[in-house]
């Protein structure tokens, strides 16, 4: 494959990223992060006959990556709910186990009248019943509640009442919450530094926690539909040695121009800085 751009920790490619998955040395991968088509014909590259063939393919491409991954690897696959269920019944018996994580997120319009889009899901196949998962590096803050009132006693069962207290205390852990299967994370909004002309470029925000939750540094972790490159750039950031392929000259420039700005994405959207946005778009429409 023709390298499009080669960073400190890997290398962006020009090419079939399935072709690569089938053609690396087995059990090498750590991490595999994939937001492949969805499948809805709104391009040349998301058209297929029908959804049988759709998912022929992503089965194909599903089972490379099985192979491509170590005993603890992890596979995370983005997409709409409606379509990443069909891909679940067509390939979870293969993996060891699997999980669903809802992407939620509260600035998209509603342009419809249909139920408005709030979320995506991504579907989390474990190729081992041992895998990789950095609780402390993906913690959350905790609710104000919590914050409040942080110290407590534990009890035996917290069902129904009739607990028992177990006679020693449980105060906030210094660095969060436990993180939950329903991540909330802006989409991009148009104007910010982040976005980019692809049409389904992910937020570093959402990238970076999966990422963390499911490698280490040093770790090899691969997409094979680079898009627009923002696997490849929280890669590059927190010390992973990456694989990106994406076979569209456009969205290849684009990974390639973002890789060759890192420092751009030091300000990348946060749920933060979207409350900042929306707190004066509100202004500006009520004229404040």
């Amino acid at each position: 494959m023709k390298t499009a751009y080669r960073g400190e920790h890997g290398v962006l490619f020009e090419g079939d990223g399935v072709a690569w998955l089938r053609a690396c040395e087995p059990g090498s991968v750590d991490l595999v992060i994939a937001d492949p088509p969805y499948g809805l014909g709104k391009s040349g590259w998301d058209r297929f006959p029908d959804l049988e063939a759709y998912l022929e393919w992503t089965r194909a491409w599903v089972e490379a990556a099985r192979v491509a991954l170590k005993p603890e690897g992890t596979l995370y696959v983005m997409g709409f709910s409606e379509t990443l269920a069909e891909i679940k019944v067509a390939v979870s018996r293969a993996w060891a186990s699997n999980r669903w994580l809802v992407w939620y997120y509260r600035n998209k319009a509603n342009l419809r009248d249909d139920w408005g889009r709030s979320h995506e899901s991504v579907l989390v196949l474990r190729k081992g019943k041992r895998f990789v998962f950095n609780t402390d590096d993906v913690r959350v803050p905790y609710n104000a509640h919590t914050v409040r009132y942080p110290a407590r006693t534990q009890a035996e069962s917290s069902q129904f009442g009739g607990a028992k207290a177990k006679g020693r205390g449980w105060t906030p852990h210094p660095l969060g919450a436990r993180p939950r299967d329903v991540l909330e994370v802006p989409v991009l909004a148009n104007g910010t530094r982040e976005k980019t002309a692809h049409p389904t470029q992910k937020p570093v925000q959402l990238i970076r926690r999966l990422l963390l939750a499911s490698s280490n540094p040093g770790d090899l972790v691969v997409d094979p539909f680079g898009g627009s490159g923002t696997t490849a750039v929280v890669a590059e950031t927190h010390g992973r040695r990456w694989v990106s392929c994406e076979r569209e000259p456009a969205y290849l420039a684009l990974a390639a121009a973002r890789l060759a700005d890192l420092d751009g994405h030091q300000g990348a959207q946060t749920t933060a800085s979207e409350a900042v946005l929306a707190e004066r778009r509100g202004k500006l429409r009520s004229g404040d």
